[in-house]
């Protein structure tokens, strides 16, 4: 009878060393997920900022083709040749002063949906 309670209380005490190095276990995995979620909350915002910086970059470049292009089709750098009423134009340059406010048009419809699908 003797050895059988001190079998038991061994086993016992086992059981309670098994039960703490669970809960010690436990710990550690509950801390590690929470570093794991820090991590991975920091990441996503860098990757974050990183692609709105390239949509950025991409709406400037996008608008600055398009002001190239529109002052290379308007002659002007500031647009002047292509909204500027000329009574005494034929209708060759009349046809030629209406495309650029167009292509211009055109190009910047082409851009804005880029720059607002973030």
């Amino acid at each position: 009878m003797r050895d059988v309670m001190l079998d038991n209380i061994e086993k016992v005490l086992a059981r309670g060393e098994r039960i703490e190095d669970t809960v010690k276990r436990t710990d550690e995995m509950a801390n590690n997920a929470l570093q794991f979620k820090k991590a991975g909350v920091s990441l996503k915002r860098t990757m974050w900022f990183k692609n709105l910086k390239l949509w950025i970059i991409i709406g400037v470049l996008v608008v600055l083709l398009a002001y190239i292009i529109a002052a290379i089709v308007c002659k002007s750098p500031i647009f002047k040749g292509c909204w500027k009423k000329n009574p005494t134009t034929t209708p060759s340059t009349s046809a030629a002063n209406s495309v650029a406010p167009t292509v211009f048009v055109f190009l910047l419809s082409l851009a804005l949906p880029m720059l607002f699908s973030l």
